[in-house]
């Protein structure tokens, strides 16, 4: 499943330049869909955890790293302290991922501890293929964990630039970023919300919170944001299983931000909308779960779009018609 990655690398690429170029804008989701209907799901294989030794060494490493936020020397941890610390993100562990790592790193960026350049490292670790598409490929899996926390955590290191009015990537670092977030969009499958024993994955939640980031950057242009919004679309259409944990909620809020932006995307997602319209009433004719599961998650994020208090006029008027459809 690695050519298959490989591929919609290039898949990918192709279709930014397309876009960019302007040889694709109404028909895009069409071709979108078309990429995501071919892939493929290899089965679930084990994800590699810490020994209950190197478990303690990490926790020993987290409270360094609180030791190091209270006394104000973050500035000093090198980049293998802060490698080690990113890879107890893949730990299903919760305590170790969610109460040790990413609380902890969360704090640093939040009280703005670290340098500049070990966020643009931080950036640089995450955008790992074997971070962001670990195990992405196969069916439910543990892998997921890593891979959203990836996200959340991109999407604060962003946050934190732009709250410091620092530019943490240049030209090509962006082109990067968008090309590999735009390829998670794509593989990207994994629905669930909270797991027992394992804490949270709410991969599409933190997925919701990195594409608004990137949308109020000023490094990126127009074609980028209309070509993610479209994967993450063409991608919702397609899950398999529901999306119930607030999910749907946060990609209706990203998606009426893009709206407000510019007239030009309200008009795009307008048209989204309408080309959505006769899709999900086909869809209704095909009587079985997957079916009545994609179905739902689509009304359900629709729905959700037509509570957002600020949602402008013109896509007010045009989901308030179909309102009874959505119910």
């Amino acid at each position: 499943m690695v050519n298959q990655t490989s591929e919609v690398k290039l898949e990918v690429a192709d279709l930014r330049q397309r876009v960019h170029a302007g040889e694709l804008l109404d028909s895009l989701g069409t071709v979108v869909g078309k990429l995501l209907d071919k892939l493929e799901t290899a089965p679930s294989t084990p994800v590699t955890q810490f020994s209950s030794k190197d478990e303690l060494l990490l926790f020993a490493r987290v409270d360094q790293f609180k030791q190091h936020l209270m006394e104000e020397t973050v500035a000093e941890l090198t980049e293998k302290d802060l490698k080690i610390l990113l890879v107890g993100l893949k730990q299903t562990n919760p305590q170790i991922r969610d109460q040790g790592v990413f609380i902890s790193l969360m704090q640093g960026i939040q009280q703005g501890a670290f340098s500049v350049t070990q966020e643009q490292f931080m950036i640089q670790e995450l955008l790992q293929d074997k971070v962001l598409f670990n195990h992405i490929n196969e069916s439910e899996n543990d892998g997921a964990f890593q891979r959203s926390f990836a996200i959340f955590l991109l999407a604060l290191l962003i946050f934190s630039g732009r709250r410091k009015n620092v530019e943490l990537l240049n030209a090509q670092q962006w082109h990067i970023m968008i090309e590999q977030i735009g390829v998670y969009i794509v593989l990207e499958r994994d629905t669930r919300g909270y797991v027992a024993d394992k804490g949270w994955v709410h991969a599409f939640t933190h997925l919701g919170n990195l594409l608004d980031e990137i949308n109020v950057s000023p490094q990126v242009n127009r074609a980028d944001k209309i070509l993610l919004e479209t994967l993450l679309v063409e991608r919702i259409k397609r899950l398999n299983t529901a999306l119930v944990m607030g999910e749907v909620e946060r990609m209706a809020r990203y998606m009426v931000n893009l709206a407000k932006m510019n007239d030009l995307y309200l008009q795009y997602i307008l048209n989204q909308l309408k080309q959505w319209r006769p899709e999900l009433m086909r869809q209704m004719q095909t009587e079985n779960v997957v079916s009545w599961t994609r179905h739902y998650n689509q009304t359900h994020l629709l729905s959700a779009m037509l509570l957002q208090k600020d949602l402008p006029p013109l896509l007010y008027e045009y989901l308030d018609e179909g309102r009874a459809f959505l119910i």
